[in-house]
């Protein structure tokens, strides 16, 4: 594969900053950060043009909490400004992280996503009688960066964007020479591309066409011989090439029984909503109503925010159960 180059002073191009800044602020415009980096635009554009030339950017600038999705995690925001930096860098050289993917890969790619995801999970399901489905044990915390940085310069020879990747892998660490921050947009993108030898070893190794994989969750569909066989193959590719611990060592069940995956549950000839994201449907619902009820709401924001809660649902097969989510909050439109 060749490798690409010329693309340091395609990131810092004004323009493609200006395009940066828009992105970072999609969705945060009324925040007081976002409104003081706007006043001044031209200037702070001009600034970090000037950051760029001199590669003496502020890195790991990062605000640090907790949330529970439902499983505990630490998510690190950047600052505003760096946030910039990271889609400014993402524009040019996402496409070029892209290029080792394969067609089932979903996360963080555009015309991809879990629906799609999830949905071709169904289809496999209705041709096979068994899967395997794994995930990572702290995928993001046992990433290693050197690992990463050899993958980046299979694909980059541009020395000034590898040098601004090391500098952005340098911020974060939860061992030494581990870890990328979650929140982070290029850390998206860099925990994407760190399983794509995997997803190769499935096609090419195991021989197995039947396969998704979103970020680090990933499903195999075939025979019983064929998943058994695969399991404990898959745990020592994941944990001798690329430093990774599987949870439980993988599952393997019938596809007729059904199967957990990215807030659905997968069966041969449906796709429904998990046990878990109902619970997260009515609970989301509840809120709402209980906000509209103590006026801290109106009804158009009652709506739009309705309609926004059903997106995720409305994709799967379970009408049935939002028909009935929506009655019971006097939502029948929705």
């Amino acid at each position: 594969m060749k490798r690409a180059g010329f693309l340091y002073e395609r990131i810092s191009d004004y323009d493609n900053l200006l395009s940066a800044f828009h992105a970072a602020s999609r969705g945060k415009r009324q925040q007081p950060v976002v409104q003081r980096f706007r006043d001044s635009l031209q200037q702070q554009i001009v600034q970090l043009r000037e950051d760029f030339h001199r590669e003496r950017l502020r890195l790991g600038d990062y605000h640090y909490f907790t949330i529970h999705d439902p499983k505990e995690r630490l998510i690190c925001a950047a600052s505003f400004r760096e946030r910039v930096i990271h889609h400014a860098v993402i524009n040019v050289v996402g496409p070029v992280l892209e290029r080792p993917l394969i067609d089932n890969t979903f996360a963080c790619r555009p015309g991809k996503g879990q629906h799609r995801a999830a949905r071709l999970a169904c289809y496999f399901a209705h041709g096979h009688p068994y899967f395997l489905k794994m995930d990572v044990r702290k995928y993001f915390d046992s990433i290693e960066h050197v690992r990463v940085a050899r993958q980046l310069r299979r694909l980059i020879k541009d020395a000034a964007v590898l040098r601004l990747f090391d500098r952005l892998l340098a911020t974060y660490q939860t061992s030494p020479g581990r870890g990328l921050p979650i929140g982070n947009l290029t850390s998206q993108y860099l925990a994407n591309l760190y399983l794509s030898p995997f997803d190769h070893f499935v096609n090419h190794e195991l021989r197995c066409s039947s396969y998704v994989r979103y970020m680090d969750d990933f499903m195999l569909w075939g025979t019983r011989d064929e998943v058994r066989r695969w399991r404990p193959l898959a745990a020592a590719f994941l944990d001798q090439r690329l430093g990774l611990r599987l949870k439980a060592g993988g599952f393997i069940n019938r596809c007729s029984h059904g199967c957990d995956f990215l807030g659905f549950r997968v069966f041969p000839d449906s796709l429904r909503l998990s046990r878990r994201s109902a619970r997260r449907l009515r609970a989301a619902m509840r809120r709402l109503e209980m906000m509209f009820a103590r006026g801290r709401i109106d009804e158009r924001q009652l709506q739009q925010r309705a309609t926004a809660v059903f997106a995720f649902a409305q994709s799967s097969d379970s009408r049935a159960l939002l028909a009935r989510v929506a009655r019971s909050s006097h939502l029948e439109d929705y």
